[in-house]
């Protein structure tokens, strides 16, 4: 049998246009979840040191162990007092805090059997993997706090590529909620600064509750818990929730039984959250809503406000081998890397060399996400012609069937002016608000189970 054909001829045993099989996105048993998105210095504390902060945080499936992610980017050190991991089998009076806006107290303390807690450990020094000697999950850690170093090559404290700093993992059992037990587990995080400077994400507090698709899977509550100069990590008795501006970044990833499917955001502000509430992307509703306790979905970030793909793509490369994403919901439509053909052409190239190096290493699955428009492009003909350009690439690309797009501007913009956002899906005018963030959420879901197979 010869291998030569003649020009123009075809192999009837092959498809005329192969498509590559990608496979399902695979599931993880350590997954992850970001509380709020980007890193930004936060203002010095004005109050006594060090504080007490606690966020109440959901997670679907059982938990057996559970690690602390932080970041420092900053021209200041940030120190981690203290850090303890609690289990709960309810929000205590959580629910409150969306009847009372005025500022008061409540007290919601972790309830049940496994009440007591665990405290988080740094013995592995901040790194991804644990040194030689240290066992894997540590029950006997010795040190109990961790200083960021300052980055004095940053002076101005600008925005840059992120690299979390993990604590070690340490033994902690979730339990069932005592009103829902088929509900998700939940976790109290507290965590004590004991510096006048911390790094903060991008949302003030976490306001889940004013939104009305808020379920039980779709909330979180953080708040400054104590703030009379005294550690209360160890013992939250008293503590309460307070109005406090702020909040400390950080991750949390926890081990489970339940094979579960790992998303990562990345891109700019568009796809780093909705511009009223500061967190609730289509991608995190989705997930939440798709979860269960058999097949857990987390959300983690590394979506920035401002920033361009000089810093997201960066941050993702440098937290891929932690988090290992199953799932990539990437920008391919951001002006923050130019406003031209080629600007757009160079990222959507990036998008998909970045994409092909995660696929290779960990399986990861690629999802071409669009989540808004650029209202900004009107009177700048040639980006509008750029966005439409690309816009139409995507387009042929989803219809291939193969990488699936979150088509935003299909449903947010107007037809003939897609780059524009029609009424009532955008409080300031160029982000979706949480209104135009749930008309993506149907859209959404129908990409992530096209991959995870569901």
């Amino acid at each position: 049998m010869s291998f030569l054909r003649r020009p123009g001829s075809i192999d009837r045993r092959l498809p005329a246009n192969p498509v590559p099989v990608l496979g399902l996105a695979p599931r993880r048993n350590l997954l992850t979840k970001t509380m709020g998105h980007g890193a930004e210095v936060a203002s010095p504390i004005q109050i006594g040191l060090p504080i007490t902060f606690l966020v109440a945080i959901p997670i679907e499936a059982q938990c057996y162990a559970a690690r602390l992610g932080f970041v420092n980017i900053f021209n200041f050190p940030v120190v981690i007092t203290s850090a303890w991991i609690y289990s709960s089998d309810s929000y205590s009076i959580c629910a409150e805090m969306t009847a009372d806006e005025s500022g008061g107290p409540w007290r919601p303390v972790p309830t049940g059997a496994a009440a007591t807690g665990t405290r988080v450990t740094f013995d592995c020094g901040g790194s991804p993997y644990p040194p030689a000697g240290t066992q894997m999950v540590n029950s006997g850690g010795t040190r109990f706090s961790y200083t960021m170093p300052a980055d004095p090559t940053n002076a101005s404290n600008a925005p840059r590529p992120v690299t979390l700093q993990w604590s070690d993992l340490v033994p902690i059992t979730s339990i069932p909620q005592a009103a829902s037990p088929e509900g998700p587990h939940i976790l109290f995080i507290y965590i004590t600064i004991g510096s006048p400077n911390m790094v903060k994400h991008a949302a003030n507090w976490f306001r889940m509750a004013t939104d009305p698709q808020v379920t039980s899977r779709r909330q979180y509550y953080g708040a400054i818990a104590w703030d009379k100069s005294d550690d209360k990590t160890s013992n939250p008795i008293g503590t309460a929730f307070r109005r406090y501006p702020e909040l400390p970044q950080f991750v949390l990833q926890y081990l489970t039984p339940s094979c579960g499917v790992q998303c990562v955001t990345a891109g700019d502000s568009l796809n780093a959250s909705p511009s009223n509430d500061w967190f609730s992307t289509p991608v995190w509703r989705a997930a939440a809503d798709l979860s269960t306790p058999a097949l857990p979905i987390e959300v983690a970030s590394v979506a920035f406000s401002g920033a361009n793909s000089s810093i997201y793509h960066v941050s993702l490369q440098n937290n891929a081998a932690a988090i290992r994403p199953s799932v990539l919901f990437c920008q391919p439509l951001s002006r923050n890397d130019g406003l031209t053909t080629a600007h757009f052409q160079t990222l959507l190239a990036r998008t998909l060399a970045q994409s092909h190096e995660l696929h290779s290493r960990y399986g990861t699955r690629l999802i071409l996400n669009s989540p808004g428009c650029a209202p900004d492009l009107d009177g700048h003909p040639p980006g509008i012609a750029a966005f439409t350009d690309m816009l139409a690439r995507l387009r042929v690309i989803a219809a291939d069937g193969t990488i699936p797009h979150i088509d935003g501007p299909s449903v947010l913009g107007w037809p003939d002016a897609p780059w524009n956002h029609i009424s009532g899906v955008s409080d300031d005018g160029t982000h979706p608000s949480s209104a135009g963030a749930e008309l993506l959420v149907a859209m959404t879901k129908q990409a992530m189970r096209s991959v995870i197979g569901i």
